[in-house]
C-alpha cells in the first residue's frame, strides 16, 4: 500500500521493527494493512496496548521466519491461514507511544530481530523517512 511508505520510527535498539503511517491522507481513516507476501497465520493476540498483532510466517523466503504487524484494529482468523501477498489483513489502530495511526512492523530470523528497511529493499518497497525518525 502506498500510504505506508512514510517510515516514523526506525529500527534501533529497543525498537526491534519500524513504524509506518498509516492513514489516508484525503480521508484521515485508517488504512488496510496487507500481507507484504505470501505468509501463513502462526501467532495472533493483543498487543500491549490494547490492540491485536498477527504474526505471519512467509512461504517461499528461507531468510525470514516471522513477519510481525503490530497495532492492529481486531482479527479473527484461523491460524494456518494463508494470505497472498496484498491482501489484507487488518486495519491499523493506534496503539504504542504515538497518538498517531501506526503499524509497527518487525522482520525476524530465529530469535534476531532485522532491520525491516533491508527487508523493503529487496522486496522493492520504496519508502521515505520521517526526518528525526
Amino acid at each position: 500500500n502506498r500510504d505506508f511508505q512514510f517510515v516514523t520510527q526506525k529500527f534501533k535498539p529497543g525498537h526491534r521493527g519500524i513504524d509506518l503511517r498509516c492513514v489516508d491522507d484525503k480521508t484521515h481513516k485508517n488504512l488496510d494493512v496487507c500481507a507484504t507476501e505470501k505468509s501463513e497465520l502462526i501467532r495472533q493476540g493483543i498487543d500491549g496496548y490494547g490492540n491485536y498483532y498477527v504474526v505471519l510466517k512467509p512461504l517461499d523466503n528461507p531468510g525470514l521466519t516471522d513477519i510481525k504487524y503490530i497495532h492492529l484494529e481486531r482479527t479473527a482468523y484461523k491460524l494456518g491461514t494463508v494470505f497472498e501477498a496484498g491482501q489484507s489483513i487488518a486495519k491499523c489502530a493506534l496503539g504504542g507511544n504515538s497518538p498517531s495511526l501506526h503499524l509497527h512492523f518487525e522482520t525476524w530470523h530465529g530469535n534476531k530481530p532485522l532491520d525491516p528497511l533491508i527487508y523493503f529493499g529487496r522486496i522493492n518497497i520504496e519508502y521515505k523517512i520521517k526526518p528525526g525518525a
